[in-house]
Formats: structure tokens, C-alpha cells, sequence
């Protein structure tokens, strides 16, 4: 997939980058679009994959776990939700309405501190210190795991990004022109601004 996810989980927060790009098939239709779902006050979710899909699933589960709130008066913790939302996408997968969406879920606890799970559209689930969706994952893999260290702070982290960000945007054939980035820690989700390549191609 042309769309990229990234997410890097550090001692006391995650930060996450999704691109902005609407695509169908090799048309770019959008170049502002968010990828981005609140699922909680310290929980969000990053997705990439059928547009449709990722729109109709995104709001499904914000919708609910938004109702899970109303009906218990807190949220669920990222490991809670990161099952839940496994859960449903297994589930459709067994169904006639299977949706091909890719996940990245990051979000804070008082008790797990940071976390960051990997969702695809089978259904697999992992907690990661950092993953990819899209063919970035091919460029930032060998890159994160040399340079990560989970001690980094948040302008570190910013520049490790950034650093991904070059690297896919010198070898990757397609244009992504800018990408959201977001942390979340004890203090909930913040958003960062875009970001955007600083190298030549």
C-alpha cells in the first residue's frame, strides 16, 4: 500500500505519523486527509487500506468504545482496546463484509504506561516498540532498529520520524507529501503539526 503509518512507543509516551494521502488505485484524490480516530481520552487509532473501509471501520469503533464510556464512565486501557478492536476485525474477516484495514494503535495507561499494537486486516496483533503499515515498513524497519532507544525524548523521537520520513521520501517511487504526527502520554493526545520531507529526492 502507498499509505504509511508509523508509530514509536518511548518510555513515557508514543508518537505516531500517518500520511495525508486519498488514494484510488494510482490517483491521488485528497492531500489533507486524517487517519486519525479518538478512542479514548489517551487512546488513538492510526489506519491505512481501503478507503471505505478505513472510514466505515474507524468511525465503528469510535462510535462503540465511545458508548463503552457512557455506559461504565471510563475508558478502556490500550491493551483492552487493542483486543477489542482485534476482536471486530477478526470477526468481520469471518463474515461476507470482511474489512482490509491496517492498524496502529497507541494510547497511555496509569498501570501500562505506553503502549503501542500492531493490527492488520487478518487479525494479527502485537505490541511493538515501534511498527510501519505500507510499504514504508520496507525503508524504516532497518532504520529504527538501529537509531531507536526508548529513552529518546519527545524532540529526539520527532527527529527519528522525520528521519523515516526522508528516507521513504528519496526511495520510495510515490509522493507522500506530509504526514500528521501525534504523542500520547499521561496527559492524553496531543498533536504535533505536519511534517514534512526536509531532503532532496
Amino acid at each position: 500500500m502507498g499509505e504509511c503509518l508509523f508509530g514509536i512507543q518511548f518510555k513515557d509516551f508514543v508518537l505516531v505519523a500517518a500520511d495525508t494521502v486519498t488514494a484510488f488505485s494510482i490517483i491521488a484524490l485528497h492531500q489533507d486527509t486524517d487517519k486519525t480516530y479518538r478512542l479514548g481520552e489517551k487512546l488513538l487509532l492510526l489506519t491505512n487500506g481501503e478507503t471505505g473501509d478505513t472510514e466505515q471501520f474507524g468511525e465503528y469503533l469510535e462510535k462503540n468504545l465511545k458508548l463503552y464510556r457512557m455506559r461504565h464512565g471510563y475508558d478502556l486501557s490500550p491493551s483492552a482496546a487493542a483486543y477489542f478492536v482485534r476482536a471486530q476485525i477478526a470477526e468481520f474477516l469471518r463474515s461476507r463484509t470482511p474489512y482490509q484495514v491496517n492498524m496502529l494503535l497507541a494510547g497511555h495507561d496509569e498501570i501500562e504506561g505506553p503502549s503501542l499494537f500492531f493490527i492488520d486486516y487478518l487479525g494479527t496483533l502485537a505490541k511493538m516498540p515501534f511498527a510501519v503499515h505500507g510499504y514504508a515498513a520496507s525503508f524504516s524497519f532497518g532504520l529504527l532498529d538501529k537509531h531507536y532507544r526508548p529513552d529518546m525524548n519527545e524532540q529526539q523521537g520527532v527527529e527519528l520520524l522525520q528521519f523515516c520520513i526522508n528516507e521513504l521520501y528519496k526511495r520510495f517511487i510515490l509522493n507522500i507529501p506530509k504526514f500528521k504526527i501525534h504523542k500520547i502520554d499521561k496527559d492524553g493526545v496531543t498533536a504535533l503539526g505536519d511534517v514534512y520531507p526536509t531532503v532532496k529526492a
